[in-house]
């Protein structure tokens, strides 16, 4: 979610642009054209503090805003900018349901942060680079199967179980439709996969584990439809403005997490169970339900997928 500032801050400033990240995520932004180098960290905190400290940077964009952030900020002791987290507010309303939330996306406040630099958004939304060789691989694997284009989309995974889609959800699902299959998930989600696969009653492609983060998003690019949790593929299917359905289980779009578009919308619409007193207990995800009975996720049928969908223009 961050792509829209580092190209708005490249071309705006024509600055030499560095970017600090765990090193799980490297491979999202390795290819980033607007990137002049990218610090990454397992724990190497002290390594890392003192490569970034060699580089006598100018400025501090911080866009995380979380204590290893905030300290590392400090430790270089350079003008930091920040965005409203808005974390108060977030407790207001998880604790007494008393929305002071910022209205808008996560991204626009990251925008309200660099105002006092003069960096604008541009409102050409996400950016996600590829590697050739890596598409061309995704692109392949759909050729042989020929369903390119004309398949939906499954994500199964999810950081937090409370953000997951159910195995029971996928499986009721895939048995009403018709339509081609691609679950879509990490290797920690195998498991979960043949689940889903020894339950439905008809072929479905499981690549859960089998592809990188990138392969998976050239996948989901050329998919029909995408139904996700709020999950970072969601994300990825907003770069690609891709018709989605996005399930919510603990969270909840009012905290500004929700697919990033610029314009039209129409083509993203939202399970939200709205109907319950204890939704939203959680802006992030929890390992399990307060309540435990998970009915944020477990109330969904098929049924109610498929009258959104309905609602799209792939289904009219």
């Amino acid at each position: 979610m961050t792509t829209p500032i580092v190209r708005c801050v490249k071309q705006q400033l024509e600055a030499e642009l560095h970017y600090v990240t765990a090193s799980k995520y490297g491979s999202l932004l390795e290819g980033n054209i607007h990137l002049d180098k990218i610090h990454l960290f397992e724990n190497n905190w002290t390594e890392l503090r003192d490569e970034l400290k060699a580089e006598n940077y100018n400025l501090v964009i911080d866009l995380h805003k979380v204590t290893k952030s905030i300290r590392l900020g400090s430790f270089l002791d350079k003008p930091v900018i920040q965005f409203n987290k808005a974390t108060l507010a977030k407790w207001l309303e998880l604790k007494f349901r008393i929305n002071r939330l910022p209205k808008g996306h996560l991204i626009d406040r990251f925008f309200k942060g660099v105002e006092q630099i003069k960096v604008t958004n541009d409102l050409k939304g996400m950016e996600l680079f590829i590697d050739e060789t890596l598409e061309r691989n995704a692109l392949k694997v759909l050729e042989r199967l020929g369903i390119n284009g004309s398949y939906t989309v499954l994500v199964i995974g999810g950081a937090k179980w409370t953000k997951q889609i159910p195995i029971e959800l996928c499986v009721d699902y895939i048995n009403q439709t018709r339509e081609p299959i691609v679950l879509i998930g990490g290797a920690e989600e195998r498991d979960k996969a043949k689940k889903i696969v020894e339950f439905s009653n008809r072929h479905i492609n499981n690549f859960v584990g089998l592809y990188s983060l990138l392969e998976s998003a050239v996948m989901l690019r050329q998919s029909k439809l995408v139904i996700t949790g709020d999950t970072g593929m969601m994300h990825m299917a907003a770069v690609y403005s891709k018709p989605t359905i996005v399930v919510y289980g603990s969270t909840s779009p009012i905290f500004g997490m929700y697919p990033y578009t610029v314009g039209d919308d129409s083509h993203i619409k939202f399970l939200q169970p709205d109907h319950l007193s204890c939704w939203p207990c959680s802006k992030s995800g929890r390992s399990k339900c307060p309540k435990v009975h998970t009915k944020c996720l477990y109330d969904w049928k098929a049924f109610d997928i498929l009258t959104e969908i309905n609602k799209l223009t792939i289904r009219n």
